[in-house]
């Protein structure tokens, strides 16, 4: 059961892992799980809250390791113990305090450090300061405070105090008819050592359905590594390891952090939904909303996975008792390893900024001290990088002094994840070493399946669905011919985190690999091909799927005979894709309606032969220049956009002409064509996306105003929102229904003559639909901010007839009043959402009549209202209605 400590941890982070790795052989998890409980002492009255609750929860751990005589465990305690007291002489007023021991006060001060006493003890050393219970050969602490055996009722005292120490000691009293012992916001850890032996007590109470305290569950469980021993002979320091950190910097930099208030990272949205905060809407960015792999904070997946977790082990009725204890307390273990983790984070990125100032030796060496330079540095870090004061993470209150609040420590999603991943290996641990064999003589030990077995039954549904191609809704909603509920309906924690380790390992690709039934594009996921050859790029893609737990030959039963969900169609991505494909070619006959333009293409030019059964084979190899691997993943496209943002509007890209195979020029990542005679086709489609780049920032521009919240205008406007020129751009770049002679015409033109054609030199470039007018509040909006007044251009006589009725004789007055339109628009084409496409005609009134005027109306195939003229009234003037909002 050895843990993989690169799963959470990077290279930068593994500095002093791989130090006592080197110089004492300790395995990097072993060094890790001590760091744990080095941190959750010195955290002090550090605590975290409920994201619905106030109460201060402490972030401190129980944690108990397990392993045999001479495996090591007294030497590791050995350098904890170094650590920890190398720290309290440091900072003496702090840890180093008297003891109340009968009735008076120790003439000497004492350590932090407990070893043994019994409860009466520990309830005196907790009221003058925080402790740790450490000890090595803690067997006796277990006996005498009731650990081993639940039931035995002349422990009840001692258990007592380590079931209410868990949760911190907030007020705690113990009264006698002579003394009194007040516990005031003290806190507990302990990290203890067994071999393990004597836990068959429990075991067999459990067995007979009693010793259920919740004593057991408190702890987390280490299993001591396999000692590997070092022979002098190939001993090498490492001649940069003197500036690595020891344990005594981690101990003295998670001191100074002192009391921290860790708040989980949320969401604008989320902060003000649950807190009640109010945010500037002319600066705040929307929060983006996809189908899948959103970018969920950290707070949000912690509580789903916590929900997720509970709720899988809820549906295994047949769960032992003393294994359910432990997924019950997930709820409150998981956040203090996260917080934890997210503290040890924050002090490798400190200890990789002075990194000149650390000495190796200064912690290791129980005669030096760490020099002052390096405390300095680090508590200006700390209080310039890390302490954040965001009172948007508290609950609503008038008045809040920030000189009162406790620093706040924002707890990031990847400390959130590798919280995770380490309780998953926590629940492994337990359910090996607490599930109870019946048949134990006839059968070796069966035990229910943990979380990491859960994701992974979660992995093989994912990829046994009968749809090679899907989106999200297919496992979350209803089945789109069974009707049955998604596999991953009530577990979208988990299942995001199966999706992303599918993708990781290139089973999945994520794109805009299908349409809806209005054409629209969607996210959606493509499984990898797989055929019965036995070549290299096969024996991979089996081993993948024997590591996720997949039987190959399942897969491949269900692969072969299955498509797409029935209301999608393929995007023109995927039509590329299948098209420049060897792979896919052998399954073209599960898509024959969706690919009847590409088998012809590639028959007519003999690149593939239909054989019986309607099976198709390639027969020229040549003209298939892509693979599956060289598909990208739209998530990986965003952050390479999201990175490259600045450089790219700085200094834009020229457009060039556009590529013959025209792949779908939208936000999703291209496919990236290895051959020769397509990467110049590639390089264009890459330079269109980034014009592309270019319009969205304008968009985001015009989306932000300092005094009126535009965003609610425009809803207001509904289908007679404003028509910004900037649409025009999109209409030019993103549709392929653009004639040959336009765009040879713009492939001719650089990107600074282009943008003249529209906004600010264009006399207007504001339109309506239906001949509707402006209305106040969005004239007011132009008015309001320097950018539309210097971009937006719109006709005043058109928009604001109002404003030039007083110029009209008033025999014009049984008139139509055209004066409203009295400007040409082009026609033109164009594509929306919702509806067919829109053709223009152009009305001209004959030149000899007294109201000459040019018009182009839109006539749609659902036109919504029509100007008309009302006999012997005077001319109508439409304007917008004001719509009013419900009231509940």
């Amino acid at each position: 059961m050895k843990f993989n400590i690169n799963e959470i941890l990077s290279e930068r982070q593994m500095g002093m892992i791989n130090s006592y790795k080197q110089m004492y052989n300790y395995d990097p998890s072993l060094s890790f799980f001590m760091s744990l409980g080095m941190m959750s002492h010195f955290a002090r009255g550090s605590y975290y809250t409920h994201f619905v609750g106030t109460d201060h929860r402490p972030v401190q751990l129980y944690m108990w390791v397990l392993g045999a005589s001479g495996s090591g465990k007294s030497h590791a305690f050995r350098q904890m113990e170094k650590a920890i007291t190398k720290t309290e002489k440091m900072f003496p007023s702090t840890y180093l305090k008297p003891v109340m021991v009968s009735g008076a006060l120790t003439e000497e001060d004492v350590s932090s450090v407990v070893s043994h006493t019994n409860h009466i003890g520990l309830r005196q050393h907790l009221s003058s300061n925080c402790k740790i219970l450490l000890n090595d050969d803690a067997d006796i602490i277990a006996e005498n405070y009731g650990l081993y055996n639940a039931t035995d009722g002349g422990k009840e005292h001692e258990r007592n105090l380590i079931l209410c120490g868990y949760d911190g000691f907030k007020k705690s009293f113990r009264t006698t008819g002579t003394t009194i012992i007040k516990i005031d916001d003290k806190r507990l850890t302990i990290f203890i050592a067994t071999t393990g032996g004597k836990l068959m007590k429990n075991m067999k109470n459990w067995s007979n359905c009693a010793g259920f305290d919740g004593s057991h569950n408190r702890f987390i469980y280490m299993v001591m590594p396999k000692m590997i021993y070092s022979r002098p002979q190939n001993f090498r320091r490492n001649r940069y390891s003197e500036n690595n950190p020891s344990f005594n910097h981690l101990c003295v930099i998670a001191h100074l952090f002192e009391k921290v208030r860790y708040v989980f990272e949320m969401s604008e949205s989320e902060r003000e939904n649950i807190y009640g905060a109010t945010f500037d809407q002319s600066l705040s960015v929307p929060d983006e909303q996809s189908q899948s792999q959103n970018d969920h904070s950290s707070m949000y997946t912690l509580c789903n996975l916590i929900i997720d977790l509970k709720e899988s082990n809820d549906q295994k009725l047949d769960q032992q008792q003393q294994i359910k204890d432990f997924y019950g307390k997930a709820a409150d273990t998981i956040p203090r390893i996260a917080c934890l983790i997210q503290l040890y984070y924050n002090a490798m990125s400190i200890l990789s900024e002075v990194y000149e100032t650390v000495v190796y030796s200064e912690g290791d060496d129980e005669d030096s001290v760490i020099n002052e330079k390096f405390i300095v540095n680090v508590q200006n870090i700390i209080r310039s990088k890390f302490y954040v004061y965001d009172v948007t993470y508290l609950p609503r209150k008038k008045n809040v002094d920030q000189t009162t609040m406790d620093p706040m420590i924002i707890v990031h999603k990847d400390a959130v994840l590798a919280a995770w991943k380490w309780y998953e290996h926590q629940l492994d641990v337990v359910t090996t070493l607490f599930t109870i064999d019946y048949n134990f003589s006839t059968k070796p030990v069966t035990k229910h399946s943990s979380t990491v077995s859960e994701q992974t039954r979660l992995k093989e549904l994912i990829m046994l669905c009968e749809f090679n191609i899907f989106p999200l809704s297919t496992l979350t909603d209803k089945h789109p011919i069974t009707g049955q509920t998604g596999i991953l309906k009530n577990r979208p924690a988990l299942g995001e985190q199966a999706l992303k380790e599918l993708i990781n390992d290139g089973l999945l690709k994520f794109n805009y690999f299908l349409l809806d039934a209005r054409n629209r594009k969607i996210k959606s996921y493509m499984k990898i091909p797989i055929t019965k050859a036995n070549d290299e790029l096969q024996e991979c893609v089996k081993n993948k799927l024997i590591k996720h737990g997949i039987n190959v030959d399942e897969y491949y039963s269900v692969y072969r005979i299955s498509s797409i969900p029935p209301n999608n169609k393929l995007s023109p991505l995927s039509l590329e894709i299948f098209k420049y494909s060897s792979c896919l070619v052998p399954y073209y006959k599960c898509y024959k309606n969706h690919l009847e333009t590409v088998i012809q293409h590639h028959i007519q030019n003999g690149s593939v032969q239909e054989v019986e059964d309607g099976c198709f084979v390639t027969t020229n190899e040549d003209v298939f220049s892509c693979d599956y691997n060289d598909i990208e993943n739209l998530l990986l496209c965003n952050r390479r956009k999201q990175s490259d943002n600045n450089c790219k509007a700085a200094n834009p890209p020229k457009p060039t002409t556009s590529s013959p195979i025209q792949l779908e020029k939208t936000t999703e990542s291209v496919v990236n064509v290895p051959c020769n005679t397509h990467e110049k086709d590639c390089e264009e489609q890459h330079q269109d996306l980034d014009v592309q780049l270019i319009y969205e920032q304008h968009v985001d521009v015009n989306n932000k105003t300092p005094e009126l919240d535009s965003s609610q205008i425009l809803k207001d406007l509904d289908n007679s929102s404003i028509s910004i020129c900037s649409n025009q751009i999109e209409t030019e770049i993103l549709n392929g229904s653009t004639d040959d002679a336009h765009s040879s015409t713009l492939a001719n033109m650089s990107l600074e003559e282009y943008m003249k054609s529209f906004y600010p030199h264009q006399k207007e470039n504001v339109f309506t639909n239906n001949n509707w007018t402006l209305s106040d509040e969005c004239i007011k909006v132009f008015q309001s901010d320097t950018f539309y007044v210097e971009h937006v251009r719109w006709d005043i006589q058109r928009f604001r007839p109002t404003d030039v009725l007083k110029e009209i004789d008033s025999n014009n007055e049984n008139e139509l009043p055209l004066t409203q339109i009295s400007h040409s628009l082009p026609c033109e084409k164009s594509v929306t959402d919702d509806i067919p496409h829109q053709l223009t005609q152009q009305l001209q009134i004959d030149a000899t009549t007294e109201a000459e005027t040019t018009s182009t109306l839109a006539l749609t195939v659902r036109p919504k209202r029509k100007l008309r003229a009302v006999d012997d009234q005077e001319n109508e003037v439409r304007t917008q209605p004001r719509r009013m909002k419900k009231k509940y």
